[in-house]
Parts: C-alpha cells; structure tokens; sequence
C-alpha cells in the first residue's frame, strides 16, 4: 500500500453551535468520553495551541498503550488537529499520524468531519501485511463514525 492509502475520514452533523463542539475537542481529555480508543489523558504543557503536548492514553481490549501528541491547529472555532508523536518512551519522537477535526456551521447546527492520515510509514506498519494494513484503515473508518455518533449523541440527547 501506498502512504496516500493510508487516510479516512467522516462527518455528521450536529445540533450544536461550532464553538462548543470545539471547545469539548480541543478539551483533549474528554476524547475519552466519545472515542472507542481513546481513554483519555493528561496535558504536558500550560498552553493549548499550536506546539502544546499532551499524552493520550488509548485501550483496545487487553492492550492498552500511552502516545504522545501535539497540537497542529487550534484555529477556534474553525479547526483543532494534532499529531501523533509515537509511545511516550520513544526517543526517537517524530509525526506519524494526523488527527483533525473541522467544525462548519450548516443547516441544523454544525457539520463535523473527522480525519486521519498516516503522516510517514514507521517500521511496524510498514512490517503488516497488506491485509491488516487495509483492516487498520476500515477499523479506524469504524471508530470515526462512532466517535462521531458519539459526540452527535453527547450534545443532542
């Protein structure tokens, strides 16, 4: 698979003003609260915009693991994106993937499209067979579409 394979995104609409859906994602932490991997995590920094860190920490069944993250865009109430920086313990820290969320005033609230994009093939994808390299991109296609039915369910019901 080619690096431009390795992308996917959703959106949905939500009956909230754009403002405090990005707000409640630029809130890092409460990730945990709408994502199926993401369990939370703390700030490492002061700061909030571009250049802040934060540590998230993720669960899939048994596994659970720690990455590190910085923020990209913090452009209220437009756009918040980070990167993932790899394990926390990684000494050799560098973007491997791209998370982003765009928040867009439309018809009914707030048209929210989630995205991500593998930013450099590291040695473990690059080590998966074609098959499971394809069956990561549909298991995180999935996990979009639930953290944002989630997030519609956290500010509509």
């Amino acid at each position: 698979m080619d690096l431009s394979d390795f992308k996917a995104s959703g959106h949905i609409t939500i009956d909230a003003p754009p403002e405090v859906l990005y707000d409640f994602v630029a809130d890092m932490p409460a990730m945990g609260e709408i994502s199926p991997q993401c369990t939370g995590g703390e700030w490492r920094s002061d700061a909030r915009g571009v250049g802040a860190l934060f540590v998230g920490s993720n669960a899939i069944a048994e596994r659970t693991w720690q990455a590190q993250m910085r923020v990209l865009v913090a452009d209220r109430p437009r756009e918040f994106a980070w990167e993932n920086m790899g394990a926390v313990d990684w000494p050799d820290a560098r973007p491997l993937v791209r998370w982003g969320y765009t928040f867009t005033p439309a018809s009914g609230g707030t048209m929210v499209e989630e995205t991500w994009r593998i930013v450099e093939i590291y040695d473990a994808l690059a080590a998966m067979p074609e098959e499971h390299q394809a069956g990561l991109i549909g298991w995180v296609k999935e996990s979009i579409e639930q953290t944002l039915a989630n997030l519609k369910t956290n500010f509509e019901s």
